[in-house]
């Protein structure tokens, strides 16, 4: 059996979005655990709220319908300094982020830490992180849209 030790256990209490992450949905939380292994394989992992910054930290929905997020990939790190930290493409089995609510990603393993550990401790004071991009799949469900036809038969 291996024994992980947290190096460190980052938090983010906000986040800066880079524009166009999705409509309705904003990342307002990021937790980021470092383990021995992270030292070694230049990984982590993390989980995020979507959502707006609020006492919950997760991910809030501001549609009025459910949502739900299919997969993510996201470059975190420093805008100003065009310096990405953390990257990540994951898939989600279940993610749904309820009409008008919040949720949580959960954990997302196999996060590069793409200056490597000694770089990344750098920033583990910084109150907030960046993201500089990030693409969303996302799919959603709605019943009762309103309709009309117009038959042209001649």
């Amino acid at each position: 059996m291996q024994i992980f030790y947290a190096l460190y256990f980052l938090e983010c209490a906000s986040v800066v979005l880079a524009q166009g992450l999705s409509a309705g949905l904003q990342i307002s939380h990021i937790s980021v655990a470092l383990t021995s292994e992270s030292i070694t394989m230049n990984q982590a992992s993390l989980n995020f709220d979507v959502g707006v910054n609020d006492a919950s930290r997760s991910v809030s929905n501001t549609m009025s319908l459910p949502v739900t997020i299919a997969r993510m990939a996201a470059d975190i790190g420093i805008l100003l300094k065009d310096n990405v930290i953390l990257s990540f493409d994951h898939e989600f089995d279940s993610f749904v982020v309820p009409s008008s609510s919040t949720a949580n990603s959960g954990d997302v393993s196999n996060v590069t830490l793409t200056e490597g550990l000694l770089s990344t401790l750098q920033i583990i004071t910084l109150p907030a992180l960046d993201i500089i991009d990030a693409n969303m799949s996302i799919s959603m469900q709605q019943t009762g849209v309103p309709a009309n036809f117009t038959l042209n038969l001649v």
